[in-house]
């Protein structure tokens, strides 16, 4: 037993990066049958109007032809996506495919990251392999658009790297490298200011071999000269090619709103650390948001001692716990499970040696640490069916649609009355439908999807009928709810939409609409529209008629 044990070391030790390699494609295969979800084509619908040469203009000359259309400046992403779509179209399987192999590639760094700071090839694979099951993982891979979170994730990790160089050799050039890969990670995703203090921290864990005090200071005056020149030269980029500088930090916050600031890291860290559904845990966090601040902020506080106190004897479990915090501060307030994949890779390698100190100290400990790391691979196969059986719908949608677009070529407009757009706390597809379909179509007509619906659990069937007021819908009131422009409504709230107007009727115990009227503009009734319900019993599209022979509204169906 023992030769054996040794064996799979030996393998470990000796082929980490072939092994992570193979375990990680293996295990990502089921991303590349997803399609296009929210956002992932937007890039796709602006790229279209224009040559690849000009599209690259707007990207690094010219970004507010981007901002004018909601965008946010990130040119090295969107770079990658416009040689994605010039080589691809709308092939999601590449797409897919290129999230992959930038994953993969994040995987080893994690590995030679956690490497640096364990000393340990052994426990180093444990961390690589722990972020590779991850929960959070499957949101990530399986949304196209967190390329923007995998690729500024590769950049942070290099940049720590190569300053751990840097603070070992004292070499200029390591330095510099450092912080090129900031600039790198700043051009990918502006909340990569955030790396600054990851490096300042890893300057003062390595105080403990920087005995010299004139060798330490110097690191950390170099270091700090070359931020300054990093985020100036960045932020002169932004001046001059946007005439704004456009930092979203205070985007993620109203700093004002100090509940805010301690719940919504809260409510992200809880994403990673829970492995099944923490939705369930959301609400009562925001209910009861002003309680936790009063938990929060003493035990805040007796951590900062406790990290004093011990700072010797735990180091490098409290550089991965802080380096796991850091990003967590400045995810979204919506807490976007992307925008924790950052904070994953650290919270990784610190369970990663939590569970290889506790092996040798308690054996009791250790098992339940295996157990939680075996919950967290439950969670991540559970995560996966849910996006693999959303994609299924995904494609019943998007292809149902296109066959009705290609079956009723007199018609110009459709009107899709109802369209389940998140099921399982996971989305389908909530993108604008129009120019996505007409960019797979290579057609220009008008479609029109008025009303999203979320299924919190397994899609329901949404009922509907036309009464005098307009057509009137009925999610599940078991777990089912419109998608609307606020959280929580009020029965008999009225307000406008593009497409016409809605009245809310019925609301659940959380406040969400439940059974609403929407009333649609004139201009869009009529013999000349395709109307279309997507029935959750079969996942097809089916015809809606609502008017007599004379082209009006029928009083009842």
């Amino acid at each position: 037993m023992l030769n054996q044990y040794q064996k799979v070391k030996n393998i470990i030790i000796n082929y980490p990066h072939a092994l992570l390699i193979i375990l990680c494609f293996l295990y990502l295969l089921p991303s590349l049958t997803i399609g296009f979800i929210p956002d992932d084509v937007k890039f796709a619908v602006f790229y279209n109007d224009y040559g690849f040469f000009q599209n690259l203009k707007n990207i690094w000359l010219s970004p507010n032809e981007f901002f004018n259309k909601s965008y946010s400046f990130k040119p090295i992403i969107d770079s990658i996506s416009l040689i994605e779509y010039s080589i691809w179209g709308i092939n999601p399987f590449w797409y897919h495919l290129t999230n992959v192999f930038f994953h993969i590639f994040n995987v080893i760094l994690i590995y030679q990251f956690s490497f640096v700071l364990l000393k340990r090839r052994e426990l180093s694979f444990v961390c690589a392999v722990i972020f590779i099951i991850h929960p959070i993982m499957t949101n990530s891979m399986f949304w196209v658009y967190s390329k923007t979170e995998l690729v500024a994730s590769s950049f942070y990790l290099l940049s720590l790297i190569t300053l751990f160089r840097y603070c070992s050799k004292e070499q200029l050039s390591f330095l510099i490298l450092s912080q090129l890969f900031f600039f790198f990670a700043l051009l990918s995703k502006e909340t990569s200011i955030v790396l600054l203090f990851a490096q300042y921290c890893l300057v003062v864990w390595e105080k403990n071999k920087l005995v010299e005090k004139g060798r330490r200071c110097r690191i950390l005056w170099k270091l700090a000269a070359g931020n300054i020149l990093t985020v100036l030269i960045f932020s002169l980029f932004l001046i001059s090619t946007c005439n704004q500088t456009r930092f979203l930090l205070t985007d993620n916050y109203k700093l004002s709103q100090l509940s805010q600031f301690l719940t919504s890291p809260l409510n992200s860290g809880l994403s990673i650390l829970l492995p099944f559904n923490y939705h369930w845990f959301e609400t009562i966090l925001f209910e009861k948001k002003y309680y936790l601040i009063v938990f929060i902020i003493p035990f805040f506080i007796r951590s900062l001692f406790f990290i004093y106190s011990n700072n010797e004897k735990y180091y490098r479990y409290i550089i991965s716990f802080i380096l796991f915090i850091i990003p967590i501060f400045f995810t979204s307030s919506s807490s976007k499970t992307g925008d924790t994949y950052l904070a994953s890779c650290f919270f990784a390698i610190f369970v990663g040696a939590i569970i290889y100190r506790s092996y040798r100290k308690s054996k009791i400990i250790f098992l339940v640490l295996i157990f939680y790391a075996s919950t967290l691979f439950l969670g991540s196969i559970n995560n996966y069916k849910v996006w693999v059986d959303n994609a299924l719908i995904n494609k019943k949608l998007v292809n149902g649609l296109e066959n009705e677009m290609n079956e009723n070529p007199n018609f110009y407009t459709f009107v899709v009355l109802n369209f389940p757009s998140k099921i399982n706390y996971a989305p389908t597809l909530t993108i604008d439908l129009e120019p996505f379909m007409n960019l797979k179509t290579n057609s220009n007509r008008r479609i029109i999807n008025p009303v999203f619906i979320a299924h919190d659990n397994d899609i329901k069937p949404t009922a509907i009928h036309h009464s005098n007021e307009g057509f009137v819908l009925n999610a599940c009131e078991e777990s089912s709810y419109f998608l609307l422009k606020k959280k929580s409504f009020s029965p008999g709230e009225v307000f406008d939409i593009n497409s016409g107007k809605i009245i809310i009727q019925k609301i659940n115990k959380k406040g969400k609409a439940i059974r609403i009227i929407l009333k649609l503009k004139n201009d869009l009734l009529g013999s000349n529209i395709c109307y279309l319900y997507f029935d959750e019993n079969t996942l097809q599209y089916k015809g809606f008629n609502f008017l007599d022979s004379t082209n009006k509204p029928k009083v009842s169906l």
